[in-house]
C-alpha cells in the first residue's frame, strides 16, 4: 500500500468510522469512503442521501437492554417437512411489504423495525397495506424509549399497554410521526394486535441463516439488530461488504434472500431512512456482515378476517355477517355490533334500525384464550335528507333560500342540482356557504349553469379540511332576484337533470338523500296559489268575472272537469282544504254573483 493509501486509510478510521456519531457525512468525507472501497474491494458504492444529513446516531437509536436474554421468548424454529427453504425468496416479489418509511433525525429505528414486521405480516395475511404508527410507539411506551434509543416494541402490539391502558398498533393517520419525544395524548384506537412474538434460534447475538429463512418464510419480514457505521450510512447500491466489528446500533427488517449473489449468499434489508437511501430503501447485505441478525425476532399475527354482504345503505339496514380465522380451533363466538346488540352465533344477521356509523367486534374463544378483531366504523347506516326551508316573502326583489341538510355520516362531498322555474318570474343570481355548516369546507363551486332553464348545480367539498360531521342545518344559501308585487308560491325543485343528480359522498360511498324541495310564497297561506281567491278560471285578472262564473257553473253542474287551484275556487271561504273541493258549492257561485252584480263586496282573505 502507498503512502498516500496509508494516509486516506488513516482518515477514514479517525473521520469516517467514529466521527460520524458526532457529525454528518460531508462531501469530502465521502469522497475518502469511496478511496477506502476502492483500496479494500467493496462491492458497493456510498454516496450522499437524505441519511448523510444527520450525525449517525440521530439515526442509530437501538439501545440493548442489560440481560434482555434471561426474560425472552425463543423459538429454534425446527426444521419441518413441511417447509422447503428456496435458495431465493424475496416477500417484494410476492406483495407482502408496504411502502419504504423515513424516520428522519430521530433515533426510532427500534419503533420502525417493529411496525415494519406487522405490517408486512398484515400484507401478506390480509392482502391490506395499512399504515402503522411508530410514532405512538415513540411517545406512548412507558418504558422510557424514544429518539435517543429504545428496543423492540413488539410487546406493545400484544399486551404491554400505554398510558391510557391501550394495546394494539394505532394507525398512522391517529398519530402520525412527528420525529420528536411528543406528548402521548392517548387513547388512540387500536386496530390490529399480535398472538405473540419471539426470538429466532436458542440464545441471543445472531441466528443461523437456515432459522432466520425459515422465520421469515413463516411469520413474514423479521426484525433484526446490526451495527451501521459510516459506510452503511451512505450505501448507494450494490452488496454490502464492509463487515467490520462494531457496537450493535440499528434495527431493520430482512425481507428475504438470495444465495446466489456475494460471497455465499445476500440478505434482503429493508430500511427507515427513507427511498432514496440505498436501492429504493433497501439492501443486499452479505450473509454474517456487520452481525445483521441479531437479536432477531418474528412476529405471529394471525388474523381474524370479518366480512359482510354490505357495509352501506338506508336504515334499516340488514346485515349478514362472517368471518375467517385460519389455523385456529374457536369454541365460542361474541359479536357485538356497536348498537346495543349482541349475537353468539358463528355468522349471524343483525339488522341496524338508526342511522349512523357503528364499530363491529368479534371475540372468538380459542383453547389458547381469546382472540379479537375489532372492525372500526364497519358498518354506516343513513337516512339522510336534503330539503329546502320555507320562505315568506313581502314582496319581490331580493330572495335567499337555505338548503338544509340532515346527515348521520360524515359527508366529504355534496352535491345540488336545483331549478326555479315557476310564477315568480325568478332569477337565479348565486350562492354562498357563509354562515352555513359548510362554511370551512375548501371548495363550494357551480359546476353547472342552465339559465335557458333554469336551473344550476352546486358542489360542496371540504378539500383538505375534514369532512362535514353528522347533524342538520344549511349547508349553502341560493340567491335569487323576483319582480315585484310577486303572489302566490313558487318551488325550488332538487332534482336530477342531465348528468347532474343530488348525492352525498361520505367516504366512496355516494348515495341520494330524501329530497324535499323548497318554497317561496307570499301572504299567510301558501294556499292562494297564483292568482286571488274568485279568480276560478285562473285569469290573472284584477278582478273576478263572468268567466269565472262559467268555470265554476260548469265544474259544479255539468262537465265536473277539475280546477287548477281549488282554494281560488272556494269563493266564500268555507273552509275546504286544498286539494279536496268538499266545499265548492252553490254557495261559492251566489258569493261570485253578489261580488259581480248586487253588492261588490270583497272577495275574502286573498283578494
Amino acid at each position: 500500500m502507498n503512502y498516500r493509501s496509508v494516509i486516506a486509510l488513516l482518515f477514514v478510521l479517525i473521520i469516517v468510522v467514529s466521527s460520524p456519531v458526532l457529525a454528518q457525512l460531508d462531501r469530502e468525507a465521502i469522497d475518502v469512503m469511496e478511496q477506502q472501497g476502492v483500496d479494500e474491494g467493496w462491492t458497493f458504492t456510498v454516496s450522499e442521501n437524505p441519511a448523510t444529513q444527520y450525525p449517525l446516531d440521530q439515526l442509530c437509536g437501538l439501545k440493548e437492554p442489560d440481560d434482555w436474554q434471561s426474560k425472552a421468548r425463543f423459538d429454534p424454529m425446527t426444521a419441518t417437512s413441511k417447509l422447503t427453504i428456496p435458495s431465493a425468496f424475496d416477500w417484494r416479489d410476492h406483495n407482502g411489504c408496504t411502502p419504504i418509511r423515513s424516520q428522519g433525525g430521530c433515533g426510532s429505528c427500534w419503533a420502525f423495525a417493529t411496525v415494519g414486521a406487522l405490517e408486512c405480516a398484515i400484507m401478506i395475511r390480509e392482502g391490506v397495506s395499512v399504515n402503522l404508527s411508530e410514532q405512538w410507539l415513540v411517545s406512548c411506551n412507558q418504558s422510557g424509549w424514544g429518539c435517543d434509543g429504545g428496543w423492540y416494541a413488539h410487546s406493545y402490539h400484544g399486551w404491554w399497554t400505554d398510558h391510557c391502558g391501550g394495546t394494539g398498533a394505532v394507525l398512522e393517520s391517529d398519530f402520525p410521526y412527528n420525529a420528536t419525544d411528543g406528548p402521548c395524548n392517548c387513547p388512540y384506537p387500536h386496530h390490529y394486535t399480535i398472538d405473540n412474538w419471539a426470538y429466532i434460534g436458542n440464545s441471543g447475538s445472531v441466528p443461523g441463516i437456515e432459522e432466520m429463512k425459515r422465520a421469515i418464510l413463516e411469520y413474514g419480514p423479521i426484525s433484526v439488530s446490526l451495527y451501521a457505521g459510516g459506510p452503511f450510512q451512505g450505501y448507494d447500491d450494490g452488496i454490502y461488504n464492509y463487515c467490520v466489528p462494531g457496537e450493535i446500533n440499528h434495527s431493520v427488517v430482512l425481507v428475504g434472500w438470495d444465495d446466489s449473489q456475494g460471497q455465499s449468499g445476500v440478505w434482503i434489508l429493508r430500511n427507515s431512512w427513507g427511498s432514496w437511501w440505498g436501492e429504493g430503501g433497501y439492501m443486499r447485505i452479505q450473509y454474517g456482515c456487520a452481525q445483521v441478525g441479531y437479536a432477531a425476532c418474528f412476529v405471529d399475527y394471525r388474523p381474524i378476517i370479518v366480512s359482510c354482504d354490505t357495509e352501506f345503505g338506508a336504515a334499516p339496514l340488514a346485515v349478514n355477517f362472517q368471518y375467517e380465522a385460519s389455523g385456529t380451533t374457536v369454541t365460542g363466538h361474541n359479536w357485538n355490533f356497536g348498537d346495543g346488540d349482541y349475537s353468539t352465533d358463528p355468522n349471524p344477521l343483525h339488522t341496524y334500525n338508526d342511522p349512523g356509523c357503528y364499530t363491529v367486534t368479534l371475540t372468538l374463544s380459542t383453547p389458547d384464550g381469546d382472540l379479537t378483531k375489532t372492525c372500526h366504523s364497519l358498518i354506516s347506516a343513513y337516512a339522510d335528507t336534503l330539503r329546502g326551508d320555507i320562505i315568506e316573502i313581502d314582496s319581490g326583489g331580493v330572495l335567499g333560500m337555505d338548503i338544509i341538510a340532515r346527515n348521520n355520516l360524515e359527508l366529504d362531498k355534496i352535491t345540488i342540482p336545483f331549478t326555479w322555474d315557476g310564477p315568480f318570474g325568478l332569477t337565479y343570481d348565486s350562492f354562498t356557504v357563509a354562515g352555513t355548516r359548510t362554511e370551512y369546507f375548501g371548495s363550494a363551486v357551480a359546476i353547472s349553469y342552465d339559465p335557458n332553464n333554469d336551473r344550476a348545480t352546486i358542489s360542496l367539498q371540504p378539500g383538505l379540511e375534514p369532512p362535514l360531521p353528522p347533524g342538520e342545518g344549511p349547508v349553502a344559501t341560493l340567491w335569487f332576484s323576483a319582480p315585484f308585487n310577486v303572489s302566490g308560491a313558487n318551488s325550488i325543485a332538487l332534482v336530477a337533470y342531465g348528468s347532474y343528480s343530488p348525492h352525498f359522498m361520505a367516504g366512496e360511498n355516494i348515495y341520494e338523500p330524501v329530497l324535499i324541495d323548497g318554497l317561496f310564497h307570499t301572504g299567510t297561506s301558501m294556499g292562494c296559489c297564483q292568482g286571488h281567491v274568485g279568480d276560478v278560471n285562473m285569469s290573472g285578472d284584477d278582478v273576478p268575472t263572468i268567466g269565472d262564473i262559467s268555470v265554476l257553473i260548469d265544474h259544479l253542474f255539468i262537465s265536473g272537469l277539475d280546477l287548477e287551484c281549488i282554494e281560488e275556487a272556494d269563493v266564500n271561504q268555507s273552509g275546504g282544504a286544498y286539494p279536496t273541493d268538499d266545499d265548492l258549492t252553490i254557495g261559492d257561485v251566489s258569493v261570485l254573483i253578489d261580488h259581480l252584480f248586487i253588492s261588490g263586496q270583497p272577495l275574502g282573505e286573498c283578494l
